[in-house]
């Protein structure tokens, strides 16, 4: 909540006397009426909600960038050698490579 929202209120409370008031934090001039009391209340939790919704988006994105950047440096050459390895000794690498030949072909 801004320092200049806050006096607004406070000036609003002064200048409305109501009988129902209450005395804010100390060094804090001035009194304010409950109902004003819950507005600023109502105001500062809305204003929290929508950090928090934010800190989350936030949080979410650096997670995504920490799996992508695991990705981005891993060494997947091993794996994809050794699974090419794996599929020619169980003869299943040339009809893959026949497959993929005739579908570029068409």
């Amino acid at each position: 909540l801004a320092a200049g929202m806050l006096e607004v209120f406070l000036e609003h409370a002064r200048s409305q006397g109501n009988a129902e008031v209450v005395r804010v934090e100390p060094g804090m001039e001035g009194v304010v009426t409950m109902d004003q009391l819950f507005i600023i209340l109502a105001t500062v939790n809305e204003q929290l909600g929508q950090i928090k919704t934010k800190l989350r988006a936030e949080e979410d994105k650096f997670a995504q960038w920490h799996v992508e950047n695991v990705r981005r440096k891993h060494n997947y050459w091993p794996f994809i050698l050794k699974f090419l390895e794996t599929l020619a000794q169980k003869n299943e690498l040339m009809p893959l490579v026949q497959k993929a030949k005739s579908k570029s072909q068409r």
